[in-house]
């Protein structure tokens, strides 16, 4: 595997250069990336890594949640990649990415997405709840986590503040480029169009 790893959807976005050991070159995303800029991080890093396009064989993708047009710019571009270069693609949800990262089996995965509202999934023993990401208010949320429950994501400090009523946790993360390799590994690569994920139909 020689996989172009793209992750502008995260506040702590990446581009990254990963075979099927290692983490070869990495370029931090954490500011808001514009679409010409993308291509060029794209290059630095795979000149970092000794990698042309030519080198690739796979191209995985966040898609999403995040900003519209982040998603759309970043699944485009993927896409284009996976077309041009006939190569293979994979769509990796937020979610599915630090589900891979968590140090522990049970915790909660919430995203902000309003001021009032939070994408929420469970993992381990939450599974049951929401095994797959749902929205919910910040109402409702304070009435369906357990207390004490940890958790991992990407909330506003308001939203952080009053979940901390619960007693939430953030539960600890592995490093990225520690399971990255592992975690591409297993995903089912195509040839079919990514899609970004938005989660809601308003």
């Amino acid at each position: 595997m020689r996989c172009l790893f793209l992750n502008i959807a995260s506040h702590d976005g990446v581009v990254a250069c990963v075979d099927d050991h290692a983490v070869l070159s990495l370029q931090d995303l954490s500011t808001r990336v514009r679409d010409h800029e993308l291509l060029a991080l794209t290059e630095q890093c795979l000149e970092s890594a000794g990698w042309d396009y030519e080198n690739l064989t796979a191209v995985a993708c966040a898609i999403g949640p995040g900003g519209f047009t982040s998603l759309r710019i970043v699944v485009a571009y993927a896409n284009t990649l996976v077309h041009q270069l006939r190569i293979l693609g994979v769509g990796i949800h937020l979610s599915d990415l630090y589900r891979a990262r968590l140090e522990v089996s049970d915790a909660v995965w919430l995203h902000a997405t309003k001021r009032d509202a939070l994408f929420v999934r469970g993992f381990g023993a939450l599974a049951a709840l929401w095994p797959q990401p749902v929205l919910l208010s910040i109402e409702e949320t304070m009435h369906s986590i357990p207390q004490g429950t940890q958790w991992a994501g990407e909330l506003l400090e308001q939203q952080q503040e009053v979940l901390s009523s619960l007693a939430l946790r953030k539960a600890p993360l592995l490093p990225l480029p520690n399971v990255l390799p592992t975690f591409l590994n297993t995903l089912p690569m195509r040839t079919e169009l990514l899609q970004p994920w938005y989660g809601r139909t308003w």
